[in-house]
Order: structure tokens, then C-alpha cells, then sequence
């Protein structure tokens, strides 16, 4: 397992600043947004945020891209794609369309299943895995969905992350060891509610979630953190490496 950051942490920093603050914090790996630091269609300025990242010594382990399965093209995943090609990225997050489950009809449920396996079809052509945000608002809300999503679409290259329910009441721990099988990344943070906490502060927890995913080939990318601070930032860091440390998992400058 790998610590890392998502980009989308700081929207308001460059590039540079961001990639000085994971190298700062002994962070591997950095998931870059697609809404503000690398759009998708512009592979140039993909090319070279993945230039600098590698330049940093770190590595870009997925692309947040907010396509939503939404549009009924057969290719209307190339653009985003090509970016995360351009990126260097073999990740790519995607958004289970914009409503919760429970408001699609059978029809439209079937209607998102094809869109995704367009989708998937694309993203298997270079070589791509796709993983769906667990979120509200998506068809990938709860782990019961996530895996009746997964099942129904049916492609190998078609996974989720996870991240703490702060939407609603879940037992997360279940709902991570459920999705396990499935899982390809893991957005890390502490929350009660809307209010964002230190790392530490939600330590306990997050030792049972780590503890979970031993072994797993698996991001775990701090998001959010309080305050948008960068001292919160090397604050979780710190935390999320002792983590990772304490279930054998070998981390950059600690030993």
C-alpha cells in the first residue's frame, strides 16, 4: 500500500506547490484532479504534470477524473482517456452518474450499466482500470450497491474505491471488508459530519480500516484535510505512514 494525495486537497495551489508539499510529507503517489489542475482533453498539460511528477520522485497512481457516465456515445470516454493516458495514470476515477440508486428506474439503472461498459471498453484499450467514487449522489453509495454495481456491469477492469460514509449511518468497517475483492483505492480522511478533524483524531479507526487492507495493492490518498492546511496535511501524513508502518507496510523514510 502507498500513501499519497489527491490534488483536488489544495485546487488553489499549482502543480509545483503541490508536488513540494506529498514530497514534504514523504507521500509516494499523488491523484491528480480533472477539474482544475489536469482537465480532461488536454493530454499537453497532462504530459506534463506527469513530467513533473515523475521528475519529483513520485508517482501519478490515478487520474480523478468527474466523468459521469452520462452520455450515450460509445466513445465519449476516449477524451478522458487519452488524458489519463498522457498522464501516465492506469487509474482512473469516475462518478457512478449523479443520482442515488434509489432514484433510477430499472430502465435507467440498465441505461448506466451500458454507459460504463463503453466506457470500460475504451479505458481497456490503454490499458486502464476504472473505479467509481463512493459517494452520495452516484449508484455507488452504499457497499450493497457498489456491489451490485460491479456485478452487474461485469468487466474485470471495473472496480471502486472507498472512503468513510459521512453521508449516512454505515458500518464502515463491514462496508470495506465487503468491498474488498473490489477495491482499487481509498480516499482517507477523518469527519464527523461535515467537520474535518486530524487524522489522529480518528486513529483507532482508521488502524481497523489499515488493518483491513494489509497486503492489498491498494492507494490510500489523504483528501480534505482540516482546514485545507498544509500543516494538517504533513499531520495525516505522518499519521497515515505510522499507519500503514504498523500492518508491514515499508514507507518512504521511516524504517
Amino acid at each position: 500500500m502507498r500513501a499519497g494525495l489527491v490534488s483536488v486537497t489544495f485546487r488553489q495551489k499549482s502543480v509545483p506547490e503541490i508536488l513540494a508539499l506529498a514530497k514534504e510529507a514523504n507521500l509516494e503517489t499523488v491523484e491528480w484532479g480533472g477539474d482544475v489542475h489536469v482537465p480532461a482533453g488536454d493530454t499537453a498539460r497532462a504530459a506534463e504534470v506527469g513530467r513533473l511528477t515523475r521528475d519529483a520522485g513520485l508517482c501519478t497512481g490515478s487520474y480523478g477524473s468527474y466523468f459521469r457516465c452520462e452520455d450515450d456515445r460509445d466513445d465519449a470516454f476516449l477524451p478522458t482517456a487519452q488524458t489519463a493516458h498522457a498522464l501516465g495514470a492506469q487509474t482512473v476515477r469516475i462518478w457512478a452518474g449523479s443520482r442515488d440508486v434509489q432514484a433510477l428506474s430499472a430502465a435507467g439503472f440498465d441505461t448506466l450499466v451500458h454507459r460504463i461498459r463503453a466506457a470500460a471498453a475504451v479505458a481497456a484499450a490503454y490499458g486502464q482500470t476504472l473505479a467509481f467514487e463512493f459517494h452520495h449522489g452516484t449508484a455507488n453509495n452504499t457497499a450493497r450497491n457498489a456491489l451490485r454495481l460491479h456485478e452487474a456491469v461485469g468487466m474485470e477492469n471495473v472496480r471502486t474505491y472507498w472512503q468513510p460514509t459521512y453521508w449516512a449511518d454505515a458500518d464502515d468497517a463491514a462496508d470495506l471488508a465487503a468491498l474488498r475483492p473490489i477495491l482499487q483505492n481509498v480516499h482517507v480522511y477523518h469527519w464527523k459530519g461535515a467537520e474535518r478533524f486530524l487524522l489522529s483524531a480518528g486513529q483507532d479507526r482508521w488502524k481497523t480500516y489499515v488493518s483491513l487492507l494489509a497486503g492489498m495493492p491498494c492507494d490510500l490518498l489523504l483528501e480534505f484535510v482540516r482546514g485545507d492546511s498544509p500543516d494538517a496535511l504533513s499531520a495525516d501524513a505522518q499519521t497515515l505512514r505510522a499507519l500503514l508502518f504498523s500492518v508491514g507496510e515499508p514507507q518512504k523514510g521511516q524504517a
